[in-house]
């Protein structure tokens, strides 16, 4: 569970069930051009009057992986006229997979859509000013996506761990380290719920540190 989910679900008036976490639609967009683009070329390797591959029984054609994977081992892929075309359009399509690939990886949850309609987890990187829900397209600045789990957090009286809340702080511009909210518990600044704190009771300890 990523952790804005974590976050707004660690007290006891935090909402039943949450919304899944979507495909992001550039991924899906990529994985319909993948398998619209396999069809073609197994077509074109495999045509109705070729009795090679397209007669084989142990390839499921309706799975893209396999139909890609007929297509590299099929003996007709050197062949066939159109071979450079097949070759620089997969070559393209690597790129759009590795670009979606190392986007995914830099990408952390900020909070949900604001949009009440919606209100999906958004991810972005590190930098980023501005998100876009990938399901109902609104576009939030990313600090207000923040702030907002924040507030719900507090208001909700919600558990979370040090290491959550640091993280959550921080995001909102509170630099605290989770050792410095472990030891506000040992010096009896804080209470304990089975080693989780309210966020709500954390807050002004950090405001006031970070004022000071």
């Amino acid at each position: 569970m990523d952790a804005s989910v974590k976050l707004a679900n660690h007290g006891e008036h935090a909402p039943s069930a949450e919304p899944p976490t979507p495909i992001r639609l550039n991924i899906l967009d990529l994985l319909d051009l993948l398998d619209a683009t396999a069809w073609v070329w197994y077509r074109l390797i495999n045509p109705p009057q070729a009795t090679t591959d397209a007669n084989r029984s142990d390839i499921d054609v309706r799975d893209v992986g396999q139909r890609l994977l007929a297509i590299a081992a099929s003996p007709r892929l050197a062949m066939i006229a159109s071979a450079d075309m097949v070759i620089d359009e997969a070559l393209r399509l690597d790129q759009r997979v590795s670009g979606v690939c190392e986007r995914a990886q830099v990408l952390h949850p900020v909070g949900h859509c604001l949009n009440r309609l919606c209100g999906v987890v958004l991810y972005a990187a590190d930098g980023d000013e501005l998100v876009e829900c990938q399901v109902c397209a609104s576009v939030w600045r990313v600090m207000d996506v923040r702030l907002a789990l924040w507030r719900e957090c507090v208001h909700n009286r919600n558990l979370v761990s040090a290491v959550d809340a640091s993280r959550l702080l921080g995001m909102c511009g509170i630099k605290i380290a989770a050792s410095t909210i472990r030891s506000w518990h040992h010096r009896g600044w804080l209470t304990s719920v089975d080693g989780l704190y309210r966020l709500a009771d954390i807050t002004p300890l950090a405001q006031r540190l970070h004022a000071d």
